[in-house]
């Protein structure tokens, strides 16, 4: 893959879909180190728009975003959106929430449901417990109620 095309392409589909919302915005991007098109949409105007709900609608640009690039050039191109240092926001109040539920799991050995979350935030719980040997965590239910439990190893949910 030709990751100046790939990030181009991302970086003018993201720019037009948000055109088309009435923003102006500049789109900035790069590659990290795994080969992720990173795509930020810096803007002097109010952006709780774009990031809506819960992140409800970033998650959708960054899908229809997804879609489109992978289309175009017909391969596998991962392409992350954020805006306003959103995403790393939320990975934080993530990792909180999954350490302070691990402790509540170790205290009570009770198993503990997680409120449903996308495959982007179940991916980032599962990678901070994976470390922690007593515990293990669990996806269940389907889409949009797809949940993690957190379970002790002993109480492991089959």
């Amino acid at each position: 893959m030709n990751n100046e095309l790939a990030l181009n392409t991302a970086q003018t589909v993201l720019s037009d879909i948000i055109r088309l919302m009435g923003i102006t915005a500049e789109i900035e991007g790069c590659i990290d180190d795994e080969g992720q098109i990173l795509l930020d949409i810096v803007s002097e105007q109010d952006l709780a728009i774009v990031i809506g709900k819960s992140g409800n609608t970033l998650n959708a640009i960054e899908f229809i975003v997804n879609t489109i690039v992978r289309n175009k050039l017909e391969e596998f191109v991962r392409v992350v959106v954020d805006t306003c240092g959103y995403r790393e926001r939320q990975r934080g109040i993530l990792v909180s929430k999954a350490k302070s539920i691990a402790e509540m799991v170790r205290s009570s050995g009770e198993n503990i449901e997680m409120d449903p979350m996308s495959s982007r935030d179940r991916r980032i719980v599962h990678m901070v417990l994976a470390d922690e040997e007593d515990l293990v965590t669990v996806s269940m239910g389907s889409e949009p109620n797809r949940r993690i439990v957190v379970c002790l190893k002993d109480n492991e949910i089959i």
